[in-house]
């Protein structure tokens, strides 16, 4: 990662912020630790645990519907449900064709489907 944002600074001469987005729920402290460390290098960037993440910000954005399911809720089930009937309400066919696809397939990490 370290590698990655000092070739995009070099290049595009901007600021890079880098994320790194865990899906499934875990205790490993890989996915609690923000910074890279060695002798010479300290790298920071950001991680986002799906598993804490406020469902509705999921859920009122097309793109981000496929991530929902994985969010946080005290109900699976009835949110992969609200998932599936608002992506039933997508009127372009070949967008909810895609979404449902992405849906599946993220879906299948959280529930066996």
């Amino acid at each position: 990662m370290g590698d990655y944002s000092f070739r995009l600074k070099r290049t595009y001469k901007c600021p890079v912020t880098q994320v790194v987005i865990f899906l499934q729920e875990t205790t490993n402290e890989i996915a609690f630790t923000e910074e890279y460390r060695d002798e010479t290098t300290i790298h920071r960037y950001r991680i986002i645990r799906l598993w804490e993440q406020d469902s509705a910000l999921f859920l009122n954005n097309r793109g981000l519907l496929p991530l929902a399911p994985l969010t946080k809720t005290d109900s699976p089930t009835a949110l992969l449900n609200q998932v599936a009937q608002t992506v039933a309400t997508i009127s372009d066919i070949r967008e909810q064709q895609n979404i449902t696809g992405c849906l599946g397939i993220l879906a299948g990490l959280r529930f066996d489907l």
